[in-house]
C-alpha cells in the first residue's frame, strides 16, 4: 500500500501544473512585479538584467548587440508586466483562462517559488505549453526594442528557446529567487 501512495504522489508532481495554479501564481507574480516596480528596490531588475548578459554571453553569436536588444525588451516587458491588468496578461501567456478566480494577498518570496516551480514543471513536462509560453515572452521582449533590432531580438529569442527550457527543467526554485533577490 506504501508502495502505490509512493507512486501516485510521484506521478501527480511529475506533470504539468494545473491551469488553476499557474493562474493563481501567475497573477500573484504579477502583483510582485508591480509591487517591486513601485518600491524602492531595484536589485531585482538588476538580478535579471545580470542574468540576461550571461545568457547573451554564453549563447549569442553577437553578444554586445544581444545584451543591448534584450536589457532594452526586459526593461520594457518590465514596465509594461507592472501596469498590466493581471488577469489580462496572465491569459497572454496562457498560464490563465478567462473564468479564472481572482486573488487577492501574497507573499513575494512563495510567490516567486510557486511560479518558478510552475514554469520548471511546464518546461519539463509539457513542451507545447513551454513554447507557447516563450513564443509570448519573446515578442514581448522584442516589442520593446527599436524596430531595427527586432529581427535580431526574434532570433535570439528563437535560438535561446531550447537552452532556456533545458534550464528552467532542473531550475532550485527557491535558489532561483533568492539569486533575485526576491527570498
Amino acid at each position: 500500500m506504501k508502495v502505490f501512495f509512493a507512486c501516485l504522489l510521484a506521478f501527480t508532481a511529475a506533470q504539468a501544473p494545473t491551469k488553476e495554479q499557474t493562474c493563481q501564481d501567475c497573477k500573484a507574480f504579477n502583483n510582485l512585479i508591480k509591487d517591486e516596480a513601485n518600491g524602492p528596490n531595484n536589485n531585482i531588475i538588476k538580478a535579471f538584467l545580470n542574468q540576461i548578459n550571461l545568457a547573451c554571453n554564453e549563447t549569442s553569436s553577437q553578444p554586445p548587440l544581444c545584451g543591448i536588444s534584450l536589457d532594452s525588451g526586459f526593461l520594457n516587458w518590465w514596465t509594461a508586466a507592472a501596469n498590466a491588468d493581471p488577469e489580462a496578461w496572465c491569459e497572454s501567456y496562457s498560464f490563465c483562462d478567462s473564468s479564472s478566480p481572482s486573488l487577492f494577498a501574497f507573499d513575494h518570496c512563495d510567490t516567486c517559488t510557486a511560479f518558478t516551480d510552475d514554469l520548471s514543471k511546464i518546461a519539463k513536462y509539457d513542451s507545447d505549453w513551454w513554447n507557447a509560453f516563450w513564443s509570448q515572452f519573446s515578442e514581448d521582449i522584442c516589442a520593446g526594442v527599436p524596430p531595427f533590432e527586432t529581427k535580431f531580438c526574434t532570433k535570439e529569442m528563437a535560438a535561446y528557446n531550447p537552452q532556456a527550457q533545458a534550464g528552467m527543467t532542473d531550475i532550485d526554485p527557491t535558489l532561483a529567487c533568492a539569486a533575485l533577490t526576491i527570498c
